[in-house]
């Protein structure tokens, strides 16, 4: 799933229930509530990087896992 994010599309809730059978962890949401939204987008489709978001994408990538 965190490769995903490293795509301009980012991390799809559809892609991620047609492959696991579930959405995208609430944790992973929740942690990405907490990063600024000049680096993340959140959206009831997914959640994907902003331009500056992947400038910094390690630590981001890092600070969503639960």
């Amino acid at each position: 799933m965190m490769l995903r994010l490293r795509l301009t599309e980012g991390l799809l809730e559809a892609d991620v229930k047609r492959r696991f059978g579930r959405g995208i962890p609430p944790g992973i949401y929740e942690n990405a509530r907490k990063i600024p939204p000049e680096y993340v987008i959140l959206a009831e489709k997914g959640i994907r990087l902003t331009a500056s978001g992947f400038l910094v994408s390690n630590s981001i990538l890092a600070a969503l896992l639960p």
